[in-house]
């Protein structure tokens, strides 16, 4: 990495000379650009810019697994020294000019130019054969330690990959190696690590490439975290950077995946390198607008039709009896863990779990435990005892591990709107349910309107190999992908399926049919029997914070 950077330096130097030297001999007049403004925009034209303005995003999750995107407008004017830094507009093109915005508000201080889209790194010298020395050969890989039946491997990325001259951190990946020949599975998560290839390892027989998510667990880099560099066109660089070092170890297809946030993190991946992958299957992967996406609301008063009216009412009273009872659910909670919000923090706590509740009992399987409801007319330990594991996940260390996540929907991501009608008379906070109240002390969030109107577009008009998995009663399906026009894409929904929809949980035609369509984007066979097939399901997730992968 070092040398690369040398290279750059040396390259900005030859070309800032260029740059000078020709506004001399042409007398250009720079009268009105006293600033140094300049657009790179691929055509060789690039005007420096001396103010080294930083917009960025955020990306998190919600499990304990976590995951997060975001974009903030927290304008960094940071130059790394004298020298004026080249200003480069991104419109999202994969083709290889220096437009990537490091903030998705398409104004990038870049130094070097965006990799073209399917450009791997060139092979490094390397004797070893096995899996292990080869990995050891990867220029950015810092570590490698064989553990959980593959290989954890900490790998080196730039904190601002546009400027990586400001430093840099490692990112922890997982290997699990089966051949050299076989296809690959690169696992996006939107949060931290696991080793788990997810469905798709069940399914064929391939090598999986698991990736934590930037500025999450130990994916960090030492110091505060820099959240300005917590967006999706960073995260994108890194999987890019990721698959480029690694493909000449694999060089069969790749296929990306991810659920929840880390199929979000799939998707903002392929919108900006389009061509690295042959495919992407991404589940229960919403896209939402705004601070407060309208279509959730919707949703959750009518999920289930007639059918599940009585259980929807039953909901709505609990949520309103638990508020009701705030100081009795307050005396049976630790408060010492719920200090995060500040004055009347545990109070604030009990009201934005239910403000929640009713989009997480439906996420996490509601359909199926209806008949468990406690009466709304119960006393203050029953209700507790039903509210108590959405009032936990308000505590400290929660939102703490979650605070890239929140970070990332202030400022890209976007939140679902909640429905609290019912609630409007025994609610005292309302206005602290954003993400602005979610922010530590000096960290602000600005939300970037265009960044998911933007991936939308990209769906529709340039997506290609796409697979959507959603399931019929989790509400963040009312934040499905419209992917009419994507090509060679395909969407299918798990009947009464929840957050936890996967292939196994679709019916068997369209079972097949979505294996088929991995199976080809692979070029390889499956590795389980019709029988493994008819049998493979998934089970419901617990209830847990929004989104769980």
């Amino acid at each position: 990495m070092e040398n690369r950077l040398i290279c750059w330096w040396v390259l900005v130097g030859v070309l800032l000379m260029a740059a000078a030297c020709s506004d001399d001999s042409e007398g250009s007049d720079d009268d009105d650009h006293s600033a140094g403004d300049a657009d790179t925009d691929g055509d060789g034209d690039a005007d420096t810019d001396s103010d080294s303005d930083s917009d960025t995003d955020a990306d998190a999750d919600s499990d304990t697994d976590g995951d997060t995107d975001g974009d903030s407008d927290s304008d960094a004017d940071s130059d790394s020294d004298a020298d004026a830094d080249t200003d480069a507009d991104t419109d999202g093109d994969t083709d290889g000019d220096a437009d990537t915005d490091s903030d998705g508000d398409g104004d990038t201080d870049s130094s070097i130019p965006d990799p073209e889209c399917g450009e791997e790194d060139p092979e490094p010298p390397c004797d070893d054969t096995d899996i292990q020395g080869m990995l050891e050969c990867v220029p950015q890989v810092t570590s490698v330690s064989p553990g959980d039946g593959g290989y954890h491997v900490r790998f080196e990325q730039a904190i601002d990959q546009y400027r990586p001259w400001l430093g840099s951190f490692n990112q922890r990946l997982f290997v699990r190696h089966r051949s050299f020949d076989s296809p690959t599975v690169f696992v996006t998560k939107g949060y931290s690590l696991s080793t788990s290839g997810g469905e798709l390892a069940q399914l064929f027989s391939v090598n999986v490439v698991v990736a934590e998510h930037r500025f999450f667990r130990e994916s960090v880099p030492s110091g505060d975290i820099p959240w300005e560099y917590l967006t999706i066109q960073q995260a994108a660089r890194d999987l890019h950077d990721i698959w480029a070092a690694l493909k000449w170890i694999y060089p069969k297809a790749w296929v990306t995946t991810g659920a929840s946030k880390g199929g979000e993190t799939a998707i903002f991946y392929r919108r900006y390198y389009d061509c690295d992958v042959e495919g992407t299957v991404a589940y229960v992967a919403p896209i939402v607008y705004g601070w407060a996406d309208p279509r959730f609301v919707e949703f959750v008063q009518t999920v289930g039709g007639s059918e599940f009216a009585d259980c929807r009412q039953r909901l709505r009273d609990l949520q309103q009896a638990t508020l009701e009872m705030r100081d009795e659910m307050v005396a049976r909670m630790n408060t010492s863990n719920f200090t995060w919000f500040g004055e009347n923090s545990p109070e604030k706590s009990v009201e934005h779990s239910m403000l929640e509740a009713s989009h997480l009992f439906w996420q996490g399987g509601g359909a199926s435990r209806c008949d468990s409801l406690p009466s709304p007319d119960g006393t203050a330990d029953q209700i507790y005892n039903w509210a108590k594991s959405y009032i936990n996940d308000w505590d400290d260390g929660t939102i703490g591990f979650f605070l890239p996540y929140y970070y990332a929907v202030g400022v890209q991501l976007g939140l679902p709107g909640v429905d609290d009608e019912h609630l409007l008379d025994v609610m005292d906070f309302r206005e602290t349910y954003t993400p602005p109240h979610y922010m530590p002390d000096g960290v602000t969030v600005t939300l970037d309107e265009e960044a998911m109107p933007d991936i939308q577009e990209w769906v529709k008009a340039e997506g290609e190999a796409l697979l959507f998995i959603y399931g019929e009663f989790d509400p963040w399906t009312a934040g499905e992908y419209d992917h009419v026009g994507a090509a060679d894409s395909y969407k299918y929904v798990a009947v009464r399926g929840s957050h936890s929809a996967r292939i196994g949980s679709l019916e068997p035609a369209d079972k097949e049919a979505a294996i088929s369509t991995v199976e080809r984007w692979l070029n390889t066979e499956r590795a389980i029997s019709a029988k493994q097939l008819s049998e493979l399901v998934i089970e419901e997730p617990r209830e847990g914070r929004r989104p769980r992968d």
